[in-house]
């Protein structure tokens, strides 16, 4: 081999190094924005659809308009970031219109919250539906 055949390799070497290593971090990087995305739009409808029922019940119709802005604004995420599961779950539960006064509503809620528990790190932790009925909604189904 050359001498600047020699002395050139380590430096090519160490450029595919550094030219690998950065694409691997920005994968890494574009993976964790987009699950901190997809985790805020569940985390916001959540929020949404409890705000909008204490809104319900104490009849205050500012807050439960603004309830329903931010769940139309997490629906909105949740389409876009979200799970096929979870948008399945989401558009099943909004059939029925986006309220908890029946047991059959509140089923569907928590089967949103199952699907979003599963498309997660959650997946291997299951927990049972009454569990999360009771904390979500007071109540066991």
């Amino acid at each position: 081999m050359d001498s600047w055949m020699l002395a050139t390799l380590p430096l090519v070497g160490a450029l595919a190094g550094v030219t690998l290593q950065h694409l691997f971090a920005r994968r890494a990087t574009d993976a964790t924005h987009f699950l901190t995305l997809r985790t805020n739009a569940y985390i916001d409808f959540i929020k949404g659809i409890a705000a909008a029922t204490v809104a319900q019940k104490n009849r205050d119709s500012q807050k439960e308009q603004n309830a329903i802005e931010q769940i139309t604004d997490a629906k909105a995420r949740v389409c876009i970031y979200g799970d096929a599961q979870v948008v399945d779950a989401l558009a099943d539960f909004h059939r029925g219109g986006p309220v908890l006064d029946t047991p059959e509503r509140m089923r569907a809620f928590v089967y949103v919250c199952q699907a979003m528990r599963q498309c997660g790190s959650m997946r291997g932790h299951p927990v049972a539906n009454s569990q999360i009925s009771r904390l979500l909604l007071s109540t066991d189904l």
